[in-house]
């Protein structure tokens, strides 16, 4: 069997075209099955971190510090 080369291009083009179709399914359905994941984990219902107040704390730590070498000093 003899095709000529548009044929054969042609043929080439309806493949890729094919396989653009599908890869985009493909990430479609990983994005679907990501979504699934976070809903099924309770990812979306994590608490927000909340900026934390160290006000106060280097001081005591000093003091603490500073107490353990007048205890050991």
């Amino acid at each position: 069997m003899t095709t000529s080369s548009s044929t054969l291009r042609n043929m080439l083009f309806e493949a890729l075209d094919l396989l653009d179709s599908v890869q985009d399914q493909l990430v479609s359905l990983d994005r679907m099955e990501v979504e699934r994941l976070k809903e099924n984990s309770g990812w979306g219902k994590q608490p927000n971190a909340r900026t934390a107040d160290y006000r106060g704390e280097v001081p005591a730590l000093q003091s603490a510090l500073v107490q353990g070498v007048r205890l050991n000093g």
